[in-house]
């Protein structure tokens, strides 16, 4: 059967709207997810090899958990982009948003309440690494601790929002709601103080002690660490910048970056965080 889809209704631009970001964000998140895939089959029999090791337990269960998070977030958007498209050319719905909104309004209201929980999950993993090479030393972790308590409390915000206000085409259309670009905005700034107080350590390990052979090569490490940690919060500013300006009115090329930013973003954080440890 060959679709007869009147060009002229109101629905089709809309529709065509929500077919591109939902492109844009499969195509990024896909590749990302291939890659986070394969270093999860690397590092788990790692970790649970390390028995009676209570730290390895709990990057497992970290890994694990914003794997699970990571794989329902790339199902549910290929499901959304293959239920509108049969919607349309095989039913041959005359009105096929409101009717992909009922069906998919739960999946995706949990998929964005589990977005957060996943970059909370990150940004613990990048604090605790943070406080375990300053020995638990507050007064350097201090700011990013802050920052962590403010994701996770923006992160309860953004749960309540959703609950109360949100519809479907609120956030795949039209806006990203304040509450969110909030959570990311902490979430960078959590990456970013912690970064610098690693920075600030690997300053330290070249400056006092860089003679020594062991100590050079712990200095070595700490300054990958600090490399992949610069190069997160660079991506994830850069993604800030860019939800924060992909509002209602936004151009199509600004939202369609935004969703291939966010979809990768939804990897990046689960596959870059526990590996650093």
């Amino acid at each position: 059967m060959s679709p007869n889809i009147d060009v002229e209704a109101a629905w089709v631009p809309r529709f065509g709207i929500v077919v591109f970001l939902d492109v844009a964000f499969l195509m990024s998140s896909t590749f990302t997810y291939g890659i986070y895939t394969i270093l999860i089959c690397l590092v788990v029999p790692i970790l649970r090899n390390g028995q009676g090791n209570y730290k390895a337990k709990i990057v497992l269960s970290a890994v694990l958990t914003m794997f699970a998070i990571s794989t329902f977030s790339v199902a549910f958007q290929a499901a959304h982009l293959f239920l509108g498209l049969k919607m349309v050319v095989v039913d041959q719905m005359k009105e096929p948003l409101d009717a992909l909104k009922r069906k998919t309004y739960t999946a995706y209201v949990l998929g964005q309440a589990l977005s957060p929980v996943s970059f909370l999950i990150g940004d613990s993993v990048v604090m605790w690494r943070s406080w375990a090479l300053w020995s638990g030393r507050l007064k350097i972790v201090l700011v990013p601790i802050i920052f962590l308590l403010g994701t996770a409390a923006s992160t309860f915000i953004s749960w309540d929002y959703l609950g109360r206000h949100l519809s479907f085409q609120d956030i795949m259309v039209d806006d990203t709601p304040g509450c969110f670009v909030t959570t990311y905005g902490l979430s960078a700034a959590t990456n970013v103080a912690a970064t610098a107080a690693i920075g600030y350590k690997a300053w330290l390990y070249r400056n006092v002690a860089g003679q020594y052979s062991t100590q050079a090569r712990m200095g070595k490490v700490i300054s990958i660490i600090l490399a992949f940690g610069g190069i997160y919060s660079l991506l994830w500013i850069i993604g800030v910048a860019i939800a924060a300006k992909s509002r209602e009115g936004a151009s199509l090329p600004l939202r369609i970056l935004h969703y291939w930013i966010r979809g990768a973003s939804r990897q990046v954080v689960g596959f870059i965080q526990p590996y650093w440890l």
